[in-house]
């Protein structure tokens, strides 16, 4: 149901767009990595690739489409040093795969001419979460390793976005974007805050 409705949407908005000849591209990344641990022996790191297609049916006003796919990894070691016997955990990894899909409205604020141009985007997102996690265990014993997989937790949900963005032209087609986006389960406003992202990337309009 979602996808035809996305599908109908894209058909109508690419045949307006046609009548203004105004289409905008963007592609933003993101990476992230904390480093934990009192011998930095453990981390948090995520990537995240997103990209989206707005077709303007006014001069200021288009229908925005966008799709974005993060893979966040969490790695902890354990410091065992003072055990000599029994099992005990040697590390564990947790793999949280993300994936959305996004319609919404974008609003600019000032002419693709200025060189500053602000914008805002509106919407409803589909996400897809997959979690699977990996436990390497060891027998001081006898010495024997064991690696425990977990089998993977996949959750899908309607949800909302909100985005904020600055582009800084360079030529008359490209641009330098910067953004704040949160995406957060549907109508559960209070988890807007909590769910924020900061991306960087670039925009071409033809």
């Amino acid at each position: 149901m979602i996808k035809k409705t996305l599908i109908k949407y894209f058909i109508l908005s690419f045949i307006t767009s046609l009548s203004f000849g105004m289409t905008e591209l963007d592609l933003d990344f993101n990476y992230n990595k904390n480093i934990l641990g009192s011998n930095r022996e453990s981390f948090d790191r995520t990537r995240t690739y997103a990209g989206s297609l707005t077709f303007y049916f006014l001069t200021y006003t288009g229908i925005e489409f966008n799709i974005a796919h993060s893979e966040n990894e969490i790695y902890g070691k354990y410091d065992n040093s003072g055990v000599s016997s029994g099992l005990v955990i040697q590390n564990e990894t947790t793999n949280i795969e993300t994936r959305s899909y996004g319609i919404g409205i974008r609003q600019a604020f000032s002419s693709r001419k200025s060189f500053i141009q602000p914008l805002l985007s509106l919407g409803w997102s589909h996400q897809e979460y997959t979690l699977k996690s990996r436990t390497l265990v060891t027998d001081l014993d006898t010495s024997t390793d064991y690696l425990i997989e977990s089998q993977e937790d996949k959750t899908k949900y309607s949800a909302m976005f909100a985005a904020f963005a600055l582009k800084f032209r360079l030529t008359r087609f490209i641009s330098l974007k910067g953004s704040v986006k949160t995406v957060f389960r549907a109508f559960e406003f209070e988890e807007a805050r909590d769910q924020l992202s900061y991306n960087a990337g670039i925009s071409w309009i033809f």
